[in-house]
C-alpha cells in the first residue's frame, strides 16, 4: 500500500470520498502537504514534552531512577490533558520529594533513594568500627597506614516510599515499593488531581 492509498484511507470517506471533515476530497497532491502537517504536530508536541521535562528536571538533582519516574508523570499528566508546567518539586530531608500541582493541590511524596554502602574498619577485639568509609580503597588504605583486622560492608538502606491521597481525608503509603510499583501508583496522582479540580 502506497503513502497517498494510506492517507486517502485516512482521511477520506470510504463511500463518497468526502474527506472526514465534510470538506472536499483531498488529492493526490494535497497527500504530501498532509503528512508534513501531521509530521510537524508530532514534533512539536514531542518538543512539549521535552520542554515540560526540562522544567522539571533544570533545578532538582535527580537520579536516574527520579528522572524515569517523572517522566512517566508528565506523560500521564499530557495524556490526561493535565499541565506538567504546574508541577512543583520541593526536596526535603532524607532525599523525599514533596510534589505539588499550583496552585491546586499538594499531590504526594516520592522517595526513591537507596543509601550507599559504607565500608567499616574494624577490630576483633572491639564491637564498634575503628572508622567508616564511603570507597573499599579508604578502607584498605587506614587498614594499611593505621591497623585494623578487617573491612565490614555495611548495605545501603533503601528508602523507597511514596504517598497518595484518596479523596480529602484519607493518606495512603507504599512502602519499600520498586520503581515500577511507583509508576503504576501514578494514577493515583491523576486521579486526586482531577478530584482537586472538581472539588471547590
Amino acid at each position: 500500500m502506497g503513502l497517498n492509498h494510506f492517507f486517502k484511507k485516512l482521511f477520506i470517506s470510504p463511500k463518497d470520498g468526502v474527506s472526514r471533515s465534510g470538506e472536499k476530497p483531498i488529492t493526490d497532491e494535497e497527500i504530501p502537504q498532509l503528512i508534513q502537517s501531521s509530521l510537524e504536530k508530532t514534533l512539536s508536541l514531542e518538543d512539549e514534552h521535552k520542554a515540560g521535562l526540562r522544567d522539571i528536571f533544570k533545578d532538582h538533582d535527580l537520579s536516574e531512577m527520579e528522572k524515569e519516574f517523572f517522566s512517566a508523570l508528565v506523560l500521564a499528566l499530557e495524556e490526561n490533558k493535565l499541565n506538567p508546567s504546574l508541577l512543583r518539586l520541593e526536596r526535603i530531608g532524607g532525599g523525599t520529594i514533596n510534589v505539588s500541582y499550583v496552585p491546586l493541590c499538594f499531590v504526594g511524596k516520592i522517595n526513591l533513594t537507596i543509601t550507599p554502602d559504607k565500608y567499616a574498619v574494624m577490630k576483633e577485639d572491639h564491637k564498634r568500627a575503628l572508622r567508616v568509609f564511603d570507597t573499599i580503597e579508604e578502607a584498605n588504605t587506614y587498614i594499611s597506614e593505621k591497623g585494623g583486622d578487617r573491612v565490614e560492608v555495611r548495605p545501603g538502606e533503601n528508602r523507597h516510599y511514596m504517598q497518595y491521597s484518596r479523596g480529602l481525608q484519607s493518606i495512603k503509603h507504599l512502602d519499600n515499593p520498586t520503581l515500577q510499583e511507583c509508576i503504576d501508583t501514578i494514577p493515583r496522582w491523576i486521579a486526586f488531581i482531577k478530584y482537586c479540580k472538581r472539588t471547590p
